[in-house]
């Protein structure tokens, strides 16, 4: 395709994932402008001093004015109220996508909100590291990693093609399945895995303050040590996840596998970590 594929990119949310998106944008010329909103002048501050977009705001209504695509990647518990707070200001046409990892969460909060001619595209590229912010992101970072994408039935063929477009020239493998297929894969392959190390973490701390001299002799029970063998993840998913994803995670939990997980009580993370974000790779079976 020649030349930019949108004429305005609005990025509601610019930590590692949509920091790393806008370094793709830039370096593929993929759009004319790009515009960054987040909450904190601090970020904002980051993103004039990276050089990673055009316009900075901390008003998602104001980022998407005149943007014929949206990329939301704020945590999930953010999208009901950015919904309401977009939606006048969307141009008719426009196509509005994200990367979150419960989708039919996604879905839930934000198409009631949304204009009925502008197209929704939920979206979660599978991909991340351990660091977190604008400064953390890199245009590799999407490189041969799985996107999946969860069109509505009734959805727009053409802004679908232009989004898996997009993907595809960050480098990722872009598949299609219905959000509900999606939410059970995660909840298997990502979710539940990584409640079960938060809570092994959370275990190892509950010791840790009985202080329990003769086990802190083996270095495996620390709960620092246990930490530093759990994947780190940008804040704001598994906590997300578990609260919006009990369903196919609890699905999940009563597998025999899933079990033993169920002894700690409701899906939340230890209370001595905050909520952490799934960004890794996953095992994917595509269903067209």
């Amino acid at each position: 395709m020649s030349g930019p594929q949108f004429e305005r990119v609005a990025l509601i949310g610019i930590g590692l994932i949509g920091s790393s998106l806008a370094r793709v944008l830039r370096r593929n010329k993929l759009a004319r402008e790009i515009v960054a909103c987040a909450r904190r002048e601090q970020t904002l501050d980051k993103v004039r001093a990276l050089a990673l977009a055009d316009r900075v705001t901390a008003d998602p209504a104001e980022a998407v004015k005149g943007a014929d695509l949206v990329v939301i990647s704020t945590p999930l518990s953010a999208y009901a109220d950015i919904g309401r707070r977009i939606s006048p200001a969307l141009e008719p046409g426009a196509i509005v996508t994200d990367v979150g990892s419960v989708k039919e969460a996604v879905i839930r909060d934000l198409k009631p909100s949304l204009p009925q001619n502008v197209h929704l595209v939920p979206g979660h590229p599978v991909a991340g590291t351990e660091h977190s912010g604008p400064e953390a992101g890199f245009a590799e970072l999407f490189h041969d990693r799985w996107c999946i994408l969860t069109p509505l039935p009734d959805g727009d063929a053409a802004a679908l093609a232009r989004v898996t477009a997009l993907w595809e020239a960050a480098g990722m493998k872009v598949v299609t399945m219905d959000a509900a297929h999606h939410d059970k894969v995660l909840a298997i392959t990502s979710h539940l895995p990584h409640l079960i190390a938060y809570t092994i973490v959370g275990t190892a701390t509950d010791i840790e303050d009985r202080r329990l001299p003769r086990l802190h002799a083996h270095r495996c029970l620390r709960s620092g040590d246990v930490a530093r063998r759990v994947p780190q993840q940008p804040r704001g998913g598994v906590g997300d996840a578990a609260a919006l994803h009990r369903g196919p995670d609890r699905a999940a939990a009563r597998h025999p596998l899933g079990r033993r997980r169920q002894a700690r009580g409701p899906l939340h993370p230890h209370p001595r970590h905050p909520p952490l974000d799934h960004r890794g790779e996953a095992g994917l079976s595509p269903a067209r």
